[in-house]
């Protein structure tokens, strides 16, 4: 049991968010009674709220109160379980649901396209080697918007048509080389393929007959 520092009334442990493990601040009871308030002062339409009794939740999908092992255990979940059961959750992922999820996903990589392509290198670097590559924050969505702006492969000096447009890694990741603005470089996928993790001055040597 612990104390809403809200209402001041005692209550079970699950109508609380946690803290390193603890229950802490206010009841969900109270939250619940403030988001109300402030969504009706702003005109929004009030939020259905999941609820917990006698051992039973109420599901948020399928409307219908069901026992709660029945939910996916999540952390910030009212009683540490999930708003939808697990049927509904299961459903969400197939069908139409699966379909718009899917075309939700072509529409985040096609609008941001730049940022994708930088954080898919990462991932697949990390999937790679399970290292997390460094970076100073200085690859913002404005920089990468340049650099595949660039329209002239830094190797090859060959125009590059905008498909072909890759993020190069001057020093190579898996050499301890950073993921900032300073390290990155323009290349045509056929230089970038080809450089591997070669040093910048051997491979730019290799591909000038030098």
């Amino acid at each position: 049991m612990y104390t809403c520092s809200k209402c001041k009334v005692e209550r079970e442990d699950s109508l609380f968010q946690k803290y390193k493990g603890k229950p802490s601040g206010q009841c969900r009871i109270c939250k619940t009674e403030a988001m109300k308030a402030k969504r009706l002062a702003d005109g929004v339409k009030p939020k259905k709220m999941s609820k917990i009794e006698d051992g039973l939740k109420l599901c948020l999908h399928c409307d219908m109160m069901k026992p709660v092992d029945q939910f996916s255990p999540v952390k910030r979940g009212l009683g540490g379980v999930a708003a939808y059961c697990k049927p509904c959750m299961s459903g969400k992922y197939r069908g139409t649901a699966k379909e718009a999820t899917r075309q939700a996903t072509a529409k985040y990589r096609q609008v941001h396209r730049e940022r994708y392509l930088s954080n898919h290198r990462l991932t697949q670097y990390k999937r790679k080697t399970g290292i997390v590559a460094a970076s100073d924050g200085t690859v913002t969505d404005e920089f990468l918007k340049a650099l595949y702006g660039t329209s002239i492969c830094q190797y090859c000096f060959k125009w590059t048509p905008e498909s072909e447009r890759t993020a190069d890694h001057r020093l190579a990741l898996k050499n301890g080389g950073k993921h900032s603005a300073d390290n990155l470089v323009m290349a045509c996928w056929t230089c970038n393929s080809s450089k591997r993790d070669l040093p910048e001055e051997e491979f730019r040597k290799r591909i000038n007959g030098n």
